[in-house]
């Protein structure tokens, strides 16, 4: 009996070894645009380890790109099923819901809203530090009218949030807000304190070409932004 219980632990240990080094190669072939080998390769790490959530995660990927909602959604609520305490699974079945809504008619829209807001702030309770699903969280309220559960207060208390978690991505949260409003002068000031600090910052040098072409204000600066 002990020499069984040492053989299922080394078993279990060399499967635990393997399966994250299967679940990058599924990214790493999603990454380089392989998808219908990434999808082979993703249905056969389903098939050794059908209780794997991020395995279901990585099939939802495939599946919008590949232009299928209703399967994304599928193997979406499957894989937060299998980790319901998950905040980076929640954000992503956010994601997929918002394909689906793109996809769909306007009153299937609504009701596609309703799941994309629930997931997002699903995401952001699970876990508070999750800074994309607070994004995410962020751009939804600034986009969705009131009666979807939007709101631009609600907005804005998110760039708070984020602000205080990280000082960068915060300014940048609120410069995006601030376009929203046509804010243009505040928006220039939080991304030029971010690229004081940091003149690399990607984000924030995105943020400030696309504030330009908005705003019409600035286009050369914006245009060597953007080439940066």
């Amino acid at each position: 009996m002990r020499s069984l219980i040492l053989l299922l632990l080394t078993a279990a240990t060399a499967h635990a070894a393997v399966l994250p080094e299967k679940i990058e190669n599924v990214r790493s072939l999603l990454r380089d645009r392989k998808i219908d080998q990434a999808e082979s390769a993703v249905n056969a790490l389903i098939v050794a380890s059908p209780a794997e959530a991020e395995a279901y995660a990585l099939l939802g990927s495939v599946r919008v790109a590949k232009g299928d909602p209703g399967g994304a959604v599928k193997v979406g609520e499957k894989a937060v099923q299998l980790a319901p305490a998950n905040s980076a699974l929640q954000l992503q079945l956010g994601d997929i819901y918002g394909f689906a809504a793109q996809n769909g008619g306007v009153f299937s829209m609504m009701g596609w809203a309703k799941k994309v807001r629930l997931a997002y702030e699903k995401a952001v309770e699970l876990d508070p530090a999750n800074l994309d699903a607070r994004s995410s969280l962020m751009a939804f309220y600034q986009r969705a009218p009131g009666m979807m559960g939007g709101g631009i207060d609600k907005a804005y208390a998110q760039a708070t949030a984020i602000k205080k978690l990280d000082a960068s991505r915060g300014r940048i949260a609120y410069a995006m807000l601030y376009v929203g409003e046509k804010k243009f002068a505040e928006a220039f000031t939080e991304l030029e304190e971010v690229l004081r600090a940091a003149p690399d910052n990607y984000p924030a040098l995105y943020q400030f070409g696309r504030l330009t072409a908005i705003s019409g204000q600035r286009l050369d600066a914006g245009l060597a932004a953007l080439e940066k």
